[in-house]
Protein backbone atom coordinates (compact mmCIF):
# COMPACT_ATOMS: atom_id res chain seq x y z
CA UNK A 1 0.00 0.00 0.00
CA UNK A 2 3.25 2.45 0.65
CA UNK A 3 4.45 1.79 -2.61
CA UNK A 4 1.23 2.54 -4.55
CA UNK A 5 0.72 5.72 -2.19
CA UNK A 6 4.16 7.24 -3.05
CA UNK A 7 3.82 6.18 -6.78
CA UNK A 8 0.89 8.35 -6.64
CA UNK A 9 2.73 10.97 -5.31
CA UNK A 10 5.03 10.97 -7.52
CA UNK A 11 2.86 11.04 -10.88
CA UNK A 12 1.35 13.71 -8.99
CA UNK A 13 4.47 15.69 -8.74
CA UNK A 14 5.97 15.56 -12.13
CA UNK A 15 2.72 16.35 -13.86
CA UNK A 16 3.08 19.74 -12.57
CA UNK A 17 6.30 19.99 -14.59
CA UNK A 18 6.75 21.41 -18.21
CA UNK A 19 9.56 18.93 -19.03
CA UNK A 20 8.79 15.17 -18.83
CA UNK A 21 12.03 13.88 -19.31
CA UNK A 22 12.73 15.66 -15.46
CA UNK A 23 11.45 11.99 -14.15
CA UNK A 24 14.32 10.06 -15.95
CA UNK A 25 17.18 8.44 -14.07
CA UNK A 26 20.44 9.28 -14.87
CA UNK A 27 20.24 9.81 -18.59
CA UNK A 28 22.15 12.59 -18.96
CA UNK A 29 25.43 12.31 -17.49
CA UNK A 30 27.63 12.63 -20.29
CA UNK A 31 27.52 15.48 -23.04
CA UNK A 32 29.45 18.22 -24.59
CA UNK A 33 30.64 20.01 -21.18
CA UNK A 34 30.59 17.39 -18.16
CA UNK A 35 31.36 13.42 -17.88
CA UNK A 36 31.13 11.18 -16.07
CA UNK A 37 34.46 10.59 -14.19
CA UNK A 38 33.35 8.72 -10.88
CA UNK A 39 34.16 5.12 -11.35
CA UNK A 40 37.61 4.63 -10.43
CA UNK A 41 38.25 7.98 -8.81
CA UNK A 42 38.38 6.81 -5.42
CA UNK A 43 35.21 9.53 -4.35
CA UNK A 44 33.02 6.53 -3.89
CA UNK A 45 29.61 7.54 -1.86
CA UNK A 46 26.43 5.80 -2.03
CA UNK A 47 23.63 6.73 0.23
CA UNK A 48 22.05 9.56 2.04
CA UNK A 49 23.88 12.79 2.16
CA UNK A 50 23.61 16.90 1.57
CA UNK A 51 26.53 18.87 1.16
CA UNK A 52 29.90 18.42 -0.68
CA UNK A 53 32.43 21.22 -0.20
CA UNK A 54 36.02 22.11 -1.59
CA UNK A 55 38.97 23.60 -0.38
CA UNK A 56 43.03 22.68 -0.42
CA UNK A 57 43.65 21.50 3.08
CA UNK A 58 46.97 20.20 2.63
CA UNK A 59 48.18 23.41 0.84
CA UNK A 60 49.33 21.55 -2.61
CA UNK A 61 47.43 23.07 -4.78
CA UNK A 62 45.01 21.11 -5.40
CA UNK A 63 41.45 20.89 -4.23
CA UNK A 64 40.28 18.35 -1.53
CA UNK A 65 36.25 17.05 -0.68
CA UNK A 66 34.81 16.99 2.51
CA UNK A 67 30.96 15.72 2.40
CA UNK A 68 28.21 14.88 4.73
CA UNK A 69 26.72 11.99 4.64
CA UNK A 70 24.20 11.71 7.03
CA UNK A 71 23.30 8.67 9.46
CA UNK A 72 26.99 7.53 9.05
CA UNK A 73 30.18 9.75 8.96
CA UNK A 74 31.19 12.58 7.15
CA UNK A 75 33.68 11.92 5.07
CA UNK A 76 37.47 13.83 3.69
CA UNK A 77 38.73 12.79 0.26
CA UNK A 78 42.00 14.17 0.06
CA UNK A 79 42.75 15.04 -3.86
CA UNK A 80 46.27 12.99 -5.46
CA UNK A 81 46.07 14.24 -8.46
CA UNK A 82 44.65 13.46 -12.04
CA UNK A 83 41.41 13.04 -10.83
CA UNK A 84 42.32 10.68 -7.79
CA UNK A 85 41.44 10.94 -4.62
CA UNK A 86 41.76 8.82 -1.07
CA UNK A 87 39.84 8.79 1.75
CA UNK A 88 41.34 10.59 4.86
CA UNK A 89 38.51 11.00 7.25
CA UNK A 90 40.21 8.73 9.52
CA UNK A 91 43.86 9.25 9.52
CA UNK A 92 42.67 13.61 9.69
CA UNK A 93 40.10 13.26 12.56
CA UNK A 94 37.38 13.53 11.20
CA UNK A 95 35.36 10.56 11.46
CA UNK A 96 33.09 9.34 14.43
CA UNK A 97 30.12 11.17 14.40
CA UNK A 98 26.95 10.20 12.81
CA UNK A 99 25.16 14.14 11.62
CA UNK A 100 22.94 15.37 9.72
CA UNK A 101 24.90 17.70 7.92
CA UNK A 102 22.88 20.88 5.91
CA UNK A 103 25.82 23.51 5.63
CA UNK A 104 29.51 23.31 5.56
CA UNK A 105 31.77 26.01 5.21
CA UNK A 106 36.00 26.32 4.93
CA UNK A 107 37.49 28.77 6.06
CA UNK A 108 40.49 29.86 8.16
CA UNK A 109 38.87 30.88 11.43
CA UNK A 110 41.96 31.39 13.40
CA UNK A 111 44.67 32.62 10.83
CA UNK A 112 46.76 30.03 11.38
CA UNK A 113 47.34 29.72 7.94
CA UNK A 114 44.94 26.25 8.05
CA UNK A 115 41.77 25.73 6.67
CA UNK A 116 38.86 24.88 9.40
CA UNK A 117 36.17 23.19 9.03
CA UNK A 118 32.74 24.61 10.27
CA UNK A 119 29.74 21.55 9.80
CA UNK A 120 25.93 22.77 10.58
CA UNK A 121 23.82 20.39 11.68
CA UNK A 122 19.95 19.29 11.90
CA UNK A 123 18.03 16.98 14.17
CA UNK A 124 16.30 15.17 11.26
CA UNK A 125 13.36 13.30 12.19
CA UNK A 126 14.47 10.13 11.48
CA UNK A 127 17.72 10.66 13.73
CA UNK A 128 14.78 12.01 16.21
CA UNK A 129 13.15 8.72 16.41
CA UNK A 130 16.26 6.66 16.45
CA UNK A 131 17.07 8.94 19.98
CA UNK A 132 19.76 11.10 18.81
CA UNK A 133 18.79 13.93 19.55
CA UNK A 134 21.45 16.37 20.18
CA UNK A 135 23.00 16.91 16.61
CA UNK A 136 25.50 19.54 17.31
CA UNK A 137 27.43 22.00 15.30
CA UNK A 138 31.01 20.49 14.30
CA UNK A 139 33.89 22.85 14.45
CA UNK A 140 37.26 21.19 13.21
CA UNK A 141 39.98 23.37 13.65
CA UNK A 142 42.70 22.78 10.78
CA UNK A 143 46.65 21.96 12.15
CA UNK A 144 49.70 20.57 10.25
CA UNK A 145 48.31 16.90 11.06
CA UNK A 146 44.96 16.91 10.82
CA UNK A 147 41.75 18.35 12.91
CA UNK A 148 40.68 19.16 16.30
CA UNK A 149 36.86 19.30 17.20
CA UNK A 150 36.04 22.02 19.30
CA UNK A 151 32.24 23.53 18.60
CA UNK A 152 31.71 22.54 22.45
CA UNK A 153 34.71 24.93 23.42
CA UNK A 154 34.50 27.63 21.17
CA UNK A 155 30.66 27.88 21.79
CA UNK A 156 29.18 27.03 18.21
CA UNK A 157 27.31 23.70 19.35
CA UNK A 158 24.74 24.98 19.17
CA UNK A 159 21.47 24.23 20.86
CA UNK A 160 20.02 21.34 23.14
CA UNK A 161 17.51 19.99 19.89
CA UNK A 162 19.96 21.65 17.32
CA UNK A 163 18.33 22.84 14.04
CA UNK A 164 21.24 24.18 12.51
CA UNK A 165 20.75 24.65 8.45
CA UNK A 166 22.54 27.28 6.68
CA UNK A 167 26.26 28.83 7.20
CA UNK A 168 27.61 31.59 5.89
CA UNK A 169 31.07 33.70 7.15
CA UNK A 170 32.37 37.14 7.23
CA UNK A 171 34.48 39.33 9.30
CA UNK A 172 31.13 41.76 10.02
CA UNK A 173 33.29 44.07 12.16
CA UNK A 174 36.35 44.84 10.70
CA UNK A 175 38.59 42.98 12.88
CA UNK A 176 40.36 40.49 10.96
CA UNK A 177 38.77 37.62 12.59
CA UNK A 178 35.84 35.75 10.58
CA UNK A 179 32.59 35.65 12.86
CA UNK A 180 29.49 32.47 11.67
CA UNK A 181 26.04 33.56 10.54
CA UNK A 182 23.98 29.94 11.21
CA UNK A 183 20.30 29.86 9.82
CA UNK A 184 17.97 27.34 12.07
CA UNK A 185 14.54 25.92 12.22
CA UNK A 186 14.01 24.31 8.55
CA UNK A 187 10.08 23.28 9.03
CA UNK A 188 10.37 24.47 12.70
CA UNK A 189 9.49 27.72 14.51
CA UNK A 190 9.84 29.30 17.79
CA UNK A 191 12.79 30.83 20.27
CA UNK A 192 14.93 27.20 20.23
CA UNK A 193 14.58 27.58 16.40
CA UNK A 194 16.61 31.63 16.23
CA UNK A 195 19.23 32.27 14.02
CA UNK A 196 22.92 32.74 15.15
CA UNK A 197 25.16 35.16 14.60
CA UNK A 198 28.22 34.04 16.54
CA UNK A 199 31.52 36.84 16.81
CA UNK A 200 34.93 35.50 16.72
CA UNK A 201 36.07 37.12 19.83
CA UNK A 202 39.80 36.18 18.99
CA UNK A 203 40.64 33.84 21.53
CA UNK A 204 39.31 30.82 20.03
CA UNK A 205 35.63 31.44 21.49
CA UNK A 206 32.95 32.83 20.23
CA UNK A 207 29.44 34.34 21.56
CA UNK A 208 25.96 34.80 20.01
CA UNK A 209 25.09 38.44 19.16
CA UNK A 210 21.97 37.47 16.67
CA UNK A 211 19.09 39.18 18.84
CA UNK A 212 20.85 42.60 19.24
CA UNK A 213 22.53 42.55 16.05
CA UNK A 214 18.82 42.47 14.65
CA UNK A 215 19.42 38.70 12.45
CA UNK A 216 17.39 36.34 15.15
CA UNK A 217 14.55 35.36 13.23
CA UNK A 218 12.86 32.16 15.18
CA UNK A 219 12.58 29.58 12.87
CA UNK A 220 11.89 28.50 9.18
CA UNK A 221 15.65 29.69 8.58
CA UNK A 222 17.48 27.56 6.06
CA UNK A 223 19.70 28.95 3.86
CA UNK A 224 21.82 32.45 4.00
CA UNK A 225 24.58 34.09 2.17
CA UNK A 226 26.54 36.89 3.34
CA UNK A 227 27.57 39.60 0.06
CA UNK A 228 28.57 43.33 -0.59
CA UNK A 229 25.30 43.85 -2.45
CA UNK A 230 25.30 47.62 -2.25
CA UNK A 231 29.75 47.62 -2.67
CA UNK A 232 30.32 49.87 0.71
CA UNK A 233 32.43 47.76 1.82
CA UNK A 234 31.10 45.59 4.54
CA UNK A 235 29.14 42.30 4.47
CA UNK A 236 25.05 42.19 3.84
CA UNK A 237 23.11 39.39 4.87
CA UNK A 238 20.37 37.14 2.54
CA UNK A 239 18.31 34.70 4.71
CA UNK A 240 16.00 32.28 3.08
CA UNK A 241 13.12 30.25 5.05
CA UNK A 242 11.18 27.30 3.93
CA UNK A 243 7.46 26.79 4.91
CA UNK A 244 5.29 24.12 4.00
CA UNK A 245 1.79 25.96 5.18
CA UNK A 246 -0.18 28.75 4.53
CA UNK A 247 1.45 30.88 6.23
CA UNK A 248 3.23 33.77 4.61
CA UNK A 249 7.46 33.26 4.35
CA UNK A 250 9.19 36.06 3.34
CA UNK A 251 12.84 36.02 2.16
CA UNK A 252 15.12 38.62 4.47
CA UNK A 253 17.88 40.41 2.99
CA UNK A 254 19.59 42.51 5.99
CA UNK A 255 21.64 45.45 5.39
CA UNK A 256 25.01 45.71 7.11
CA UNK A 257 24.80 49.27 9.30
CA UNK A 258 28.40 49.60 9.80
CA UNK A 259 27.96 49.33 13.71
CA UNK A 260 27.31 45.58 14.14
CA UNK A 261 24.04 45.71 13.44
CA UNK A 262 21.37 44.88 10.59
CA UNK A 263 18.51 46.73 8.82
CA UNK A 264 15.94 43.75 7.52
CA UNK A 265 15.83 46.01 3.96
CA UNK A 266 13.84 43.61 2.31
CA UNK A 267 10.57 45.28 1.30
CA UNK A 268 12.45 48.61 0.36
CA UNK A 269 14.49 47.01 -2.27
CA UNK A 270 11.73 44.69 -3.79
CA UNK A 271 12.58 41.42 -2.81
CA UNK A 272 9.45 40.45 -0.44
CA UNK A 273 8.50 36.86 -1.88
CA UNK A 274 6.63 34.09 -0.12
CA UNK A 275 8.66 30.23 -0.82
CA UNK A 276 10.02 27.37 0.33
CA UNK A 277 13.73 28.79 0.00
CA UNK A 278 16.29 25.75 -0.04
CA UNK A 279 19.83 27.48 -1.14
CA UNK A 280 20.83 30.91 -2.57
CA UNK A 281 23.88 32.00 -4.34
CA UNK A 282 25.19 35.52 -4.99
CA UNK A 283 27.04 36.08 -8.44
CA UNK A 284 27.47 38.48 -10.98
CA UNK A 285 25.63 37.21 -13.81
CA UNK A 286 25.75 40.27 -16.55
CA UNK A 287 29.14 41.94 -15.75
CA UNK A 288 28.09 44.90 -14.76
CA UNK A 289 30.02 44.94 -11.23
CA UNK A 290 27.30 44.01 -8.84
CA UNK A 291 26.05 41.13 -7.35
CA UNK A 292 22.49 39.34 -8.27
CA UNK A 293 20.86 36.77 -6.24
CA UNK A 294 20.18 33.21 -7.33
CA UNK A 295 17.24 31.66 -4.46
CA UNK A 296 16.79 27.43 -5.54
CA UNK A 297 13.20 26.85 -4.43
CA UNK A 298 10.90 23.83 -3.65
CA UNK A 299 7.00 23.06 -4.49
CA UNK A 300 7.93 20.56 -1.75
CA UNK A 301 4.57 17.66 -1.68
CA UNK A 302 1.40 19.14 -0.57
CA UNK A 303 2.81 22.75 -1.00
CA UNK A 304 -0.64 25.10 -1.15
CA UNK A 305 0.42 26.99 -3.71
CA UNK A 306 3.34 25.33 -6.34
CA UNK A 307 4.02 28.48 -8.15
CA UNK A 308 6.00 29.33 -4.69
CA UNK A 309 8.12 26.98 -5.63
CA UNK A 310 9.73 28.19 -8.50
CA UNK A 311 13.52 28.84 -8.76
CA UNK A 312 14.28 32.83 -8.64
CA UNK A 313 16.86 35.26 -10.06
CA UNK A 314 17.35 38.85 -8.31
CA UNK A 315 19.40 41.41 -10.78
CA UNK A 316 20.42 43.75 -8.64
CA UNK A 317 20.13 47.57 -10.70
CA UNK A 318 23.27 48.50 -9.04
CA UNK A 319 21.28 51.44 -7.18
CA UNK A 320 20.59 49.79 -4.03
CA UNK A 321 17.92 48.14 -5.16
CA UNK A 322 16.53 44.73 -6.96
CA UNK A 323 14.33 43.59 -9.72
CA UNK A 324 12.96 40.09 -10.23
CA UNK A 325 13.63 38.48 -13.57
CA UNK A 326 13.32 34.75 -13.14
CA UNK A 327 10.61 35.06 -15.80
CA UNK A 328 12.63 36.95 -18.56
CA UNK A 329 15.60 34.81 -17.78
CA UNK A 330 14.07 31.37 -18.11
CA UNK A 331 15.54 30.00 -14.73
CA UNK A 332 11.71 30.25 -13.03
CA UNK A 333 11.77 26.30 -13.31
CA UNK A 334 8.98 24.59 -10.63
CA UNK A 335 11.00 21.58 -9.10
CA UNK A 336 11.90 20.25 -5.85
CA UNK A 337 15.47 22.16 -5.93
CA UNK A 338 17.76 21.19 -3.58
CA UNK A 339 21.55 22.88 -4.12
CA UNK A 340 22.51 25.72 -6.17
CA UNK A 341 25.84 27.27 -7.68
CA UNK A 342 27.14 29.41 -10.30
CA UNK A 343 30.57 29.35 -12.37
CA UNK A 344 31.44 29.58 -15.46
CA UNK A 345 31.60 25.70 -16.86
CA UNK A 346 31.99 26.87 -20.67
CA UNK A 347 34.83 29.32 -19.74
CA UNK A 348 32.96 31.93 -22.59
CA UNK A 349 33.40 34.73 -19.57
CA UNK A 350 29.76 34.71 -17.96
CA UNK A 351 28.58 32.51 -14.98
CA UNK A 352 26.42 29.53 -15.74
CA UNK A 353 23.85 27.94 -13.03
CA UNK A 354 23.59 24.38 -11.93
CA UNK A 355 20.64 23.32 -9.44
CA UNK A 356 20.26 19.89 -8.06
CA UNK A 357 16.78 19.17 -7.69
CA UNK A 358 15.05 15.97 -5.43
CA UNK A 359 12.74 13.64 -7.71
CA UNK A 360 14.27 15.32 -10.55
CA UNK A 361 17.53 15.82 -12.94
CA UNK A 362 19.62 18.51 -11.85
CA UNK A 363 19.52 21.52 -14.40
CA UNK A 364 22.17 23.26 -16.24
CA UNK A 365 21.43 26.98 -17.05
CA UNK A 366 23.93 28.10 -19.78
CA UNK A 367 24.07 32.40 -19.52
CA UNK A 368 24.12 34.11 -23.08
CA UNK A 369 26.22 36.67 -21.98
CA UNK A 370 23.14 38.84 -20.80
CA UNK A 371 22.19 37.05 -18.11
CA UNK A 372 19.24 35.26 -20.06
CA UNK A 373 19.71 31.28 -19.52
CA UNK A 374 19.07 28.46 -21.51
CA UNK A 375 18.11 25.41 -19.25
CA UNK A 376 20.99 22.72 -21.04
CA UNK A 377 21.35 19.34 -19.17
CA UNK A 378 20.49 17.35 -22.21
CA UNK A 379 23.30 18.45 -23.80
CA UNK A 380 25.88 19.64 -21.44
CA UNK A 381 25.43 16.35 -19.19
CA UNK A 382 26.21 16.38 -15.68
CA UNK A 383 23.02 15.97 -15.01
CA UNK A 384 21.34 13.51 -12.56
CA UNK A 385 18.53 11.93 -10.89
CA UNK A 386 17.64 12.93 -7.41
CA UNK A 387 20.62 15.46 -6.18
CA UNK A 388 21.71 17.59 -3.04
CA UNK A 389 25.19 19.03 -2.65
CA UNK A 390 27.05 20.80 -5.17
CA UNK A 391 30.11 21.97 -6.18
CA UNK A 392 32.30 23.46 -8.80
CA UNK A 393 35.88 23.47 -8.64
CA UNK A 394 38.83 22.53 -10.57
CA UNK A 395 39.43 19.28 -9.26
CA UNK A 396 42.41 18.38 -12.41
CA UNK A 397 43.96 21.79 -12.55
CA UNK A 398 43.59 22.68 -16.10
CA UNK A 399 41.48 25.93 -15.77
CA UNK A 400 38.21 24.28 -16.31
CA UNK A 401 35.16 23.75 -13.28
CA UNK A 402 34.45 20.06 -12.61
CA UNK A 403 31.39 19.46 -10.86
CA UNK A 404 30.80 16.73 -7.72
CA UNK A 405 27.10 16.26 -7.27
CA UNK A 406 25.64 14.83 -4.09
CA UNK A 407 22.95 12.70 -3.94
CA UNK A 408 19.62 11.17 -1.50
CA UNK A 409 19.35 7.91 -1.05
CA UNK A 410 15.46 7.09 -1.91
CA UNK A 411 14.20 3.60 -2.78
CA UNK A 412 10.89 4.85 -3.55
CA UNK A 413 12.35 6.43 -6.44
CA UNK A 414 14.69 3.55 -7.20
CA UNK A 415 17.02 5.65 -6.34
CA UNK A 416 20.53 4.36 -4.54
CA UNK A 417 21.87 7.23 -4.10
CA UNK A 418 25.38 7.60 -6.08
CA UNK A 419 27.20 10.55 -5.72
CA UNK A 420 29.10 12.03 -8.82
CA UNK A 421 32.44 13.23 -10.36
CA UNK A 422 31.93 15.00 -13.62
CA UNK A 423 35.09 15.97 -15.64
CA UNK A 424 35.06 19.72 -17.20
CA UNK A 425 35.86 18.54 -20.79
CA UNK A 426 36.43 22.02 -22.19
CA UNK A 427 40.20 21.75 -21.84
CA UNK A 428 41.27 25.47 -22.91
CA UNK A 429 43.42 28.09 -21.78
CA UNK A 430 40.55 30.33 -21.63
CA UNK A 431 40.70 30.63 -18.16
CA UNK A 432 41.90 32.77 -15.09
CA UNK A 433 42.18 31.71 -11.67
CA UNK A 434 43.22 33.62 -8.71
CA UNK A 435 43.99 32.65 -4.87
CA UNK A 436 43.15 35.97 -2.67
CA UNK A 437 45.19 35.48 1.15
CA UNK A 438 44.93 38.01 3.64
CA UNK A 439 47.26 39.40 6.10
CA UNK A 440 45.76 42.07 7.48
CA UNK A 441 42.35 41.40 6.96
CA UNK A 442 41.12 36.93 7.32
CA UNK A 443 43.67 34.85 6.16
CA UNK A 444 41.18 33.38 3.87
CA UNK A 445 40.16 36.73 2.35
CA UNK A 446 36.93 36.48 2.41
CA UNK A 447 34.66 39.00 1.16
CA UNK A 448 37.20 39.87 -0.92
CA UNK A 449 36.46 41.13 -4.27
CA UNK A 450 38.28 40.43 -7.91
CA UNK A 451 37.59 41.75 -10.90
CA UNK A 452 39.43 41.34 -14.67
CA UNK A 453 39.32 43.48 -17.24
CA UNK A 454 41.37 43.89 -20.98
CA UNK A 455 44.97 45.01 -20.16
CA UNK A 456 45.13 48.59 -19.53
CA UNK A 457 41.84 49.61 -19.10
CA UNK A 458 41.95 48.81 -14.75
CA UNK A 459 38.45 50.42 -13.48
CA UNK A 460 36.89 51.09 -16.67
CA UNK A 461 33.41 49.23 -16.54
CA UNK A 462 32.96 49.14 -20.05
CA UNK A 463 36.31 47.07 -20.23
CA UNK A 464 35.01 44.38 -17.16
CA UNK A 465 35.00 40.71 -18.06
CA UNK A 466 33.95 39.13 -14.41
CA UNK A 467 33.87 40.33 -11.09
CA UNK A 468 33.90 37.96 -8.05
CA UNK A 469 33.53 38.19 -4.23
CA UNK A 470 35.15 35.70 -2.46
CA UNK A 471 32.21 34.02 -0.51
CA UNK A 472 32.64 31.03 2.00
CA UNK A 473 29.68 29.27 2.76
CA UNK A 474 26.18 30.35 0.95
CA UNK A 475 23.87 28.18 2.96
CA UNK A 476 22.97 24.80 2.36
CA UNK A 477 24.16 21.88 0.02
CA UNK A 478 26.59 24.68 -1.73
CA UNK A 479 30.67 23.95 -1.78
CA UNK A 480 32.58 25.60 -4.51
CA UNK A 481 35.86 26.44 -3.07
CA UNK A 482 37.65 29.88 -2.14
CA UNK A 483 39.21 29.83 -5.57
CA UNK A 484 38.16 32.11 -7.72
CA UNK A 485 38.10 31.50 -11.37
CA UNK A 486 37.13 33.51 -14.86
CA UNK A 487 36.54 32.47 -18.06
CA UNK A 488 38.28 34.67 -20.55
CA UNK A 489 39.94 34.82 -23.91
CA UNK A 490 43.15 33.21 -24.05
CA UNK A 491 44.65 35.63 -27.18
CA UNK A 492 44.16 38.42 -24.53
CA UNK A 493 46.17 40.08 -22.16
CA UNK A 494 44.14 41.28 -18.96
CA UNK A 495 44.26 43.65 -15.44
CA UNK A 496 43.72 42.30 -12.19
CA UNK A 497 42.13 43.83 -9.39
CA UNK A 498 41.59 42.66 -5.67
CA UNK A 499 40.38 44.74 -2.89
CA UNK A 500 40.94 43.12 0.38
CA UNK A 501 38.46 43.15 3.13
CA UNK A 502 40.71 45.87 5.13
CA UNK A 503 40.30 48.24 1.93
CA UNK A 504 43.89 47.83 0.66
CA UNK A 505 43.86 47.36 -3.14
CA UNK A 506 45.96 45.16 -5.42
CA UNK A 507 46.13 45.63 -9.34
CA UNK A 508 48.37 43.16 -11.42
CA UNK A 509 48.81 44.72 -14.81
CA UNK A 510 48.98 43.07 -18.38
CA UNK A 511 48.72 39.43 -17.05
CA UNK A 512 48.70 36.00 -19.52
CA UNK A 513 45.32 34.03 -19.63
CA UNK A 514 45.84 30.44 -18.93
CA UNK A 515 47.65 30.94 -15.35
CA UNK A 516 46.39 30.69 -11.87
CA UNK A 517 47.57 33.94 -9.37
CA UNK A 518 48.10 34.03 -5.90
CA UNK A 519 47.75 37.43 -4.62
CA UNK A 520 48.28 38.26 -1.34
CA UNK A 521 47.68 41.49 1.07
CA UNK A 522 50.99 43.18 1.68
CA UNK A 523 52.39 46.66 2.66
CA UNK A 524 55.95 45.83 1.10
CA UNK A 525 56.94 44.89 -2.50
CA UNK A 526 54.38 42.88 -3.98
CA UNK A 527 56.96 41.28 -6.31
CA UNK A 528 58.12 39.27 -2.77
CA UNK A 529 54.57 37.53 -2.65
CA UNK A 530 52.72 37.42 -6.21
CA UNK A 531 53.89 34.35 -7.66
CA UNK A 532 52.39 32.11 -10.57
CA UNK A 533 51.80 28.80 -10.43
CA UNK A 534 51.41 27.16 -13.69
Amino acid sequence: MKRLVMLALFLTMTASVTHAQYVQRNLYLNGTIFEDATEGSGFDHTGHGKCISLGDFDMDGDLDIYISAVYTDNRFFSNEGNLRFKDRTSILRLGGDCLDTHGIVWADFDNNGYLDIFAANNLEALSQRRGDVLHPNKFYLGQDEGFIECALKSGLAGNKFNYSCGITTADINGDGLLDIYVSEGGYRKGPECANSLYVNNGDGTYRDIAEEAGVAHQGNGYCCSFSDYDNDGDPDLYVGNINDTNDPVTFALFRNNGDGTFTDVTEELGLVRRGNNISCFWGDIDNDGDQDLFLACSSGPGHPEEKWGANVLFRNNGNGTFTDISGEAGVDVLTNSRGCTMGDIDNDGDLDIIVTNSWFDALVFINDGKGKFTESHEKTGGSYFYGHGVALGDLDNDGDLDFLGGNWRRPSASNPGKWFLFKNKTDNKSFIKVNVKGTKSNRSAVMGKVWVYDAGKAKNKSALRGYREVIAGSGTFFGNPLQQHFGVDSSKMYDIVVKFPSGLERILKNVEAGKTYDIYETDVDPAQYDRVRR
